[in-house]
């Protein structure tokens, strides 16, 4: 016999795991969200091969995606925040490769998973994004698919788009150097607010601004490059810089402390016998008229 866990719930079958999917179809899931995310959690970190998110994130994730009505959203990589999509979204599009690392095959294999909200494109989504026709405006989009440089910004850019204003842009693993950069570029686009950021997670907001023009240029226009532009192509290493800067405050405490022990060197000879009676002696003989020091 074996046992199935729904929610909170147990269902005991004698179908092998092979055949639960069959079973779960038949079986009407009435899980709150709230169920949902604790079964989630509950998940190994090996569950697949790709990497997953905290729970506290996908917490994040429900409190902003179940504060509005989604439609249509996307993702590019498959795993947890799938599971949690398919029960808060319509229709729900992911773009994710599956060989090798169990990302896709792991989720339609989970009893939580709403098979009938999401469509897999699958393959490298550096291929799949150019390809696909969108035909309805996105109310949540999570960029988590490759992370190399320029993977990121790419599926930034078959996506930001079709957001609609008041819609979602996650970025995941921000604490990569190359997802990082793309972070700090939104972070001052007028086509999106930082909601919040949770963990290695950011989580922005469509403005109501004019979209970019994807088919155009006007980078003179972008905040971030008005800010900065023009860079000096004689810039300073920053590394160098702090470090730079590190030993200048060194060598500033340093000169502090010296100061400090002369200043009580000072005091102390001014306090002996000797000094006060070599201030005597000049003190008198400049009454005589003997000197003229001072």
């Amino acid at each position: 016999m074996y046992c199935l866990h729904i929610g909170h719930h147990k269902v005991y079958t004698l179908l092998p795991a092979s055949q639960t999917s069959t079973l779960f179809s038949m079986t009407k899931v009435t899980a709150s969200i709230e169920e949902i995310l604790d079964e989630i959690s509950q998940l190994p970190e090996d569950w697949h091969l790709a990497g997953t998110v905290e729970p506290i994130v996908l917490k994040a994730i429900a409190k902003h995606v179940g504060s509005i009505k989604v439609s249509h959203s996307v993702e590019t990589g498959s795993g947890k925040t799938t599971l949690l999509f398919s029960n808060l979204s319509e229709n729900h599009t992911v773009f994710a490769v599956d060989a090798g690392n169990k990302s896709i095959s792991s989720v339609n294999a989970h009893l939580l998973f709403n098979a009938d909200t999401v469509e897999f494109i699958e393959g490298p989504s550096q291929q799949t994004l150019p390809q696909y026709q969108f035909n309805h405006k996105l109310q949540v989009a999570l960029i988590d698919g490759p992370h190399g440089y320029p993977f990121p910004d790419l599926e930034y850019y078959y996506l930001y788009p079709h957001i609609e204003e008041g819609g979602l842009l996650l970025i995941d693993d921000i604490h990569i150097p190359t997802i990082r950069n793309l972070f700090n570029f939104l972070k001052e686009e007028e086509m999106f607010e930082l909601v919040e950021v949770v963990q290695q997670t950011a989580f922005f907001r469509r403005t109501a601004a004019e979209p970019f023009n994807p088919l155009g240029d006007g980078w003179w226009l972008q905040k971030y490059n008005k800010e900065r532009f023009p860079l000096s192509l004689n810039q300073p290493n920053p590394q160098r810089l702090k470090q730079s800067l590190r030993q200048t405050k060194v060598d500033v405490n340093k000169a502090h402390a010296e100061i400090a022990r002369l200043k009580s060197r000072i005091s102390a000879m001014e306090s002996s016998k000797f000094w006060q009676f070599r201030t005597a002696w000049f003190t008198l003989k400049q009454k005589l008229g003997l000197t003229n020091e001072k």
